[in-house]
């Protein structure tokens, strides 16, 4: 015996459309969200297109004016929202994550801290994170570096690993790259591109590769005698 297909009402179908054209949640975040395949929501979400386009072309009926009229703010309301959240992600994107930190309200009653992480474009595992406190041990550790490292400031965190295992001290290379982080500091080595030369320098000719082209020529000229 087939199943039988689960028939939607014309509001849901609406709604699940509206979600679609307004573009906040992912294609599969919406199937998932109202157990509907992707091809049915594209399906639905060209139909209301072709409705709303059909809506401002055709005139309305006398007794649908009310409706039509209704219909039109809705829309209008729908694309200055869309207007105006896409301004909000754009001038979001370069605060810093404790400013939008801050800006998340645990206790809203209708935007989820999922959708306001969401909406500020921050991760929800970067809002639950807490930052851990520096022990006394790592405090230690972190004066030591810093004394290696003022008596020999050209030391990596490889080199400077190896010496701190020297001296006793167990850690490896990945913590001491975050300790390195965090006290600002940096091996002082040759960078790349240092090689770059002066455009506004004269370019002088390779007189040596001149001389090596005489010297071949004037070889084949004695071997032409032969």
């Amino acid at each position: 015996m087939s199943k039988k297909a689960k028939q939607y009402t014309a509001q849901e179908k609406a709604r699940v459309a509206m979600e679609a054209i307004k573009g906040e949640l992912t294609m599969v975040q919406i199937s998932s969200q109202y157990g509907v395949h992707a091809t049915q929501i594209n399906r639905w979400k060209k139909e209301a297109v072709e409705a709303m386009v059909c809506g401002f072309t055709s005139k309305p009926k006398a007794v649908d004016t009310s409706q039509a009229e209704l219909l039109s703010q809705l829309y209008q309301q729908i694309g200055q929202l869309t207007v105006e959240r896409d301004w909000l992600k754009k001038n979001l994107q370069p605060l810093d994550l404790a400013v939008k930190k801050g800006l998340i309200d645990m206790h809203h009653t209708q935007l989820s801290i999922k959708h306001q992480c969401r909406l500020l474009g921050l991760n929800r595992s970067s809002y639950y994170a807490r930052p851990t406190a520096i022990t006394a041990d790592d405090q230690k550790i972190l004066n030591r570096m810093d004394e290696i490292f003022t008596e020999h400031p050209y030391y990596g965190n490889r080199r400077m690993m190896h010496v701190l295992r020297a001296e006793g001290i167990m850690i490896g290379r990945k913590r001491v790259r975050r300790y390195y982080q965090i006290l600002g500091i940096e091996a002082i080595y040759p960078k790349m591109n240092l090689s770059k030369r002066n455009q506004a320098h004269k370019v002088y000719p390779y007189l040596l590769s001149f001389v090596r082209e005489t010297t071949s020529f004037h070889n084949l000229d004695m071997i032409m005698q032969f």
